[in-house]
């Protein structure tokens, strides 16, 4: 995986969510992720900006999305088909 830490700017304020899919086969390759049973959330961007959980800070494999509902229910996102 290579990035920068994105604490002083925000790369997702104010952008929509346009999708929420199983991560690609070459997003898989690209992030090093390939060879896991799990298949990462990915949530895209209105500009094609992309956010996936990984199962800690250097990126060694998928992890998983959990949320806050408004009324306080716990809920976490998983794929609805396969690799694509």
């Amino acid at each position: 995986m290579i990035g920068k830490n994105m604490n002083d700017e925000d790369p997702i304020i104010g952008k929509v969510v346009v999708a929420v899919r199983p991560m690609t086969e070459d997003e898989l390759d690209q992030e090093g992720m390939d060879g896991h049973s799990r298949v990462p959330v990915v949530i895209v961007f209105n500009d094609n900006t992309r956010v996936y959980a990984s199962m800690d800070g250097e990126g060694n494999g998928p992890g998983e999305l959990f949320g806050i509902a408004p009324d306080g229910s716990g809920f976490y996102l998983v794929p609805k088909k396969g690799i694509q």
